[in-house]
């Protein structure tokens, strides 16, 4: 039961922190365009407006621990689609209010557990986990008992509801409100917020390059208590067109490097600490932006990111070594919000 216990824990860290709407988004046809002055780029947004930012994510990873002097490996695959639900609720003074809900959720994660196949799939509030042919857990069918609490920490994101304000060149000012589920989902970005990039004042020439400093507070289900900045690297690219749309291409880079930092996993009232060794790794990718609509288009991002620590064990009986190893493949796309049926 204890090996699990352990699984589950893993798994549960393992899996992204994010939320799902239904259709998945196809990736778009970019095309590279003549460079032309573009002049200085904001966020043209109007009160009123709705869309939606929707992110697929697809993840590879390997982990490895030791518990009582038996080694154990593990290795993963899975799928995400994310998205929430934008509303512009105030554009005043050169500053967006955006309301913010993460309205579904679907995901789906393969691991092999001691040689077994373990499936871990989760629509909306629904949790079925599944260890060869033994249901572990089924909300649906109330099956899973503690077990539940561990994989329900999954939802972060589900039916929470948020606001931030953001500036025309796409930099989040004040504190963020909403759900605490909803907090921490943004963990990652609270200064570049959702569209990726900050602009600066200046107009744009094909091969500018600027940083933007963001506090990193959540890695994947790990939330950080040692303070940890990264600095983000901008350039524009150039031009490109998405799916005929002209848009500027930003590429942005993120190294990442964590010495050590202290850390914990709260899953709906479990809690374990994590001694986090040592961080190393990178986040790229290019973001898309319309120029003349002031509006962001498209990202495609690539994560690879190696971990090392000691986990706390449920209920105290001790910590466990543990070596991980992430690689995650993703897009994130605007699009628009579908107005219901009349009746």
């Amino acid at each position: 039961m204890r090996r699990i216990l352990v699984a589950a824990l893993l798994a549960v860290w393992s899996l992204p922190a994010v939320a799902a709407p239904g259709d998945t988004p196809k990736d778009p046809k970019i095309v590279p365009a003549a460079w032309h002055d573009v002049g200085a780029m904001t966020f043209k947004l109007a009160k009123g407006e709705a869309f939606r930012l929707v992110s697929v994510g697809k993840m590879q990873g390997e982990s490895s621990m030791s518990m009582n002097g038996q080694d154990m490996s593990f290795g993963m695959s899975g799928t995400t689609v994310s998205g929430t639900k934008v509303v512009v609720t105030s554009d005043t003074d050169g500053k967006y209010k955006l309301d913010m809900l993460t309205d579904e959720l679907s995901m789906k994660t393969e691991m092999e557990v001691m040689g077994q196949a373990m499936l871990i799939s989760i629509l909306n509030d629904q949790i079925k986990v599944m260890q060869g042919d033994n249901v572990l857990v089924d909300t649906a069918t109330g099956k899973g008992g503690d077990l539940v609490k561990m994989f329900q920490g999954q939802g972060v994101g589900y039916n929470a509801k948020g606001a931030m304000t953001i500036t025309a060149d796409g930099k989040v000012v004040g504190k963020m409100e909403g759900d605490p589920a909803f907090i921490k989902a943004q963990g990652m970005t609270p200064s570049a917020g959702p569209f990726m990039v900050v602009f600066g004042k200046d107009p744009l020439k094909q091969g500018a390059t600027w940083t933007v400093e963001t506090d990193l507070s959540t890695v994947q289900q790990l939330q950080l208590k040692t303070a940890t900045k990264l600095v983000s690297t901008m350039k524009v690219e150039g031009l490109a067109t998405v799916d005929g749309v002209e848009c500027l291409d930003v590429s942005v880079s993120i190294p990442i490097k964590v010495a050590a930092a202290k850390a914990q996993m709260e899953q709906q009232g479990v809690e374990v600490a994590f001694d986090l060794k040592g961080m190393v790794g990178s986040t790229t990718g290019h973001a898309y932006f319309d120029p003349k609509a002031g509006k962001f288009v498209y990202a495609s991002m690539n994560s690879d990111i190696q971990m090392e620590g000691e986990v706390g064990l449920p209920g105290g009986v001790g910590q466990m070594p543990m070596k991980m190893h992430m690689k995650v493949k993703g897009g994130v796309f605007r699009v628009p919000v579908v107005a219901a049926a009349p009746k």
